[in-house]
């Protein structure tokens, strides 16, 4: 009957050693559920200002090379034109 009573109070012991363990796991997930929140709102945080900050720039950039290409193919005519005249003149 002692070993009985031995047996239960290990068997119990155990249990609330598991409970504890099984908290102590529980609160380390919520803690890193928690930093893995405010990682992600940080990283967006940064994201918007990047964007704030250099995508006004890109598209002003983009813009710019756009009108110089479209300046360069005005050009690239006129000389086809200046070149077809000056071929006709010559015939």
């Amino acid at each position: 009957k002692k070993l009985q009573e031995e047996k239960n109070e290990l068997g119990q012991q155990y249990a609330a050693k598991i409970d504890v363990l099984e908290e102590v796991q529980k609160e380390e997930r919520d803690t890193l559920t928690l930093k893995l929140s405010q990682l992600e709102i940080g990283l967006r945080e940064i994201e918007t200002q990047w964007k704030e900050k250099y995508c006004g720039d890109i598209e002003l950039e983009q813009q710019e090379l756009y009108d110089e290409n479209q300046m360069l193919k005005l050009s690239v005519a006129e000389k086809e034109t200046e070149l077809l005249q000056s071929q006709d003149s010559l015939l």
